[in-house]
């Protein structure tokens, strides 16, 4: 794997890599299909991604794992700022960090210190109200359907660490291939399609 500091413009040609997004906001989680928001550490580009294919399961420190297929979709500039805005008015800061972050507001620029408690990761607390959770949940939603098609895909154990593989897919692709593991030149085992 290549340890340089990568850029999401380049993935393709520098697979397998460290991953480029640095920040992530993730809308569900489960072993076998994440989807969210990611922001390139490099270029502050922002994508949203849903799993589109799994396989490779695997046990690790006691919970299933899978490699992950994702769909890359650019997001208009400034989404993923906005996005973390309406996050931020429902999510509730992680106690350990919390203490922290109120020193580092103190001592240090407020934004800095509002967003240490959080990054690199933040999951939506969907614990809310039924009308805060719909809400939250269109102005996500409004955000998301503003991309266009996706661009590339991409191939990760874990995203916030590392592209296994990455390519470009025209709208042929999106409509034809059923194997993205073959896709990517990538063997499977148990892949299914979501």
């Amino acid at each position: 794997m290549q340890n340089e500091i990568s850029c999401c413009s380049n993935l393709s040609a520098m697979v397998p890599t460290t991953s480029p997004f640095s920040r992530f906001i993730i809308l569900d989680a489960v072993p076998d299909d994440v989807s969210g928001v990611a922001e390139c550490g490099a270029c502050q580009t922002a994508y949203s991604f849903d799993t589109i294919q799994y396989g490779n399961p695997r046990d690790e420190h006691g919970s299933r794992r899978y490699t992950l297929i994702h769909s890359m979709r650019r997001l208009p500039t400034g989404s993923f700022e906005r996005m973390a805005e309406l996050v931020a008015l429902t999510r509730k800061p992680p106690p350990k960090r919390a203490k922290f972050a109120a020193w580092l507001f103190q001592r240090l620029d407020a934004q800095y210190a509002n967003f240490y408690s959080h990054w690199p990761v933040w999951e939506i607390d969907w614990n809310q109200p039924e009308h805060i959770r719909t809400n939250l949940l269109n102005a996500l939603r409004t955000i998301i359907d503003s991309a266009p098609p996706p661009e590339f895909i991409v191939a990760s154990d874990d995203l916030t660490t590392e592209i296994i593989a990455a390519q470009t897919v025209s709208p042929a692709d999106r409509d034809q291939v059923h194997d993205w593991f073959s896709f990517l030149g990538l063997d499977y085992t148990a892949s299914v399609t979501t």
